[in-house]
């Protein structure tokens, strides 16, 4: 029998969306500090494949849709709510689904600070692999660490909905038949 409430865990997204909020934040504030717009850091050895490039970004994640600063704004504040209400309702015990939405959470959080105050989101890592991997994709958008944050929590929920969907559903059947 499973003594365990499926509501014990719902701190854990906001255990996980904290930190993620304080280094993107703490992150953006070093470059606003410390590198004029438009400019780049090279790290001799690390160039050709990461450098830092500081860039106002008016779009959504990796850059895309640009000069949608209000749209995305709208967007944070609705994925926020929705990542609050779906993790106190989520009736499963399981963790990944609640370190997804953490993920995803601290990095709307930041990212809508962003927009918020700055009227963009600002942007500094950049990645460029197509010297080593034969894709020209390998050249990434300049991104952030809430950007990472989103993406990886949305990676994580798609893998649960492609391949552990079904653990889901037996522990909430489980917890119902306790």
């Amino acid at each position: 029998m499973n003594t365990e409430q499926p509501t014990t865990h719902t701190t854990l997204v906001y255990k996980l969306a904290l930190p993620i909020l304080v280094i993107d934040q703490i992150s953006k504030w070093l470059i606003l500090q410390n590198m004029p717009l438009n400019t780049q850091h090279i790290f001799p050895s690390l160039d050709p494949w990461f450098k830092l490039t500081h860039v106002a970004n008016t779009g959504s994640v990796f850059g895309l849709f640009p000069d949608t600063r209000w749209l995305f704004t709208v967007l944070a504040f609705v994925v926020t709510a929705g990542m609050i209400w779906f993790n106190q309702t989520l009736q499963t015990s399981y963790k990944l689904p609640r370190v997804a939405l953490g993920l995803i959470l601290g990095g709307a959080i930041g990212n809508l600070i962003d927009r918020i105050w700055l009227g963009h989101v600002t942007d500094f890592l950049d990645f460029d692999l197509s010297s080593i991997l034969p894709f020209r994709w390998a050249d990434w958008y300049v991104f952030n660490v809430a950007d990472m944050a989103v993406v990886s929590g949305a990676i994580i929920l798609g893998y649960l909905s492609l391949f552990a969907a079904h653990k889901l559903d037996e522990e909430v059947d489980r917890d119902r038949d306790e």
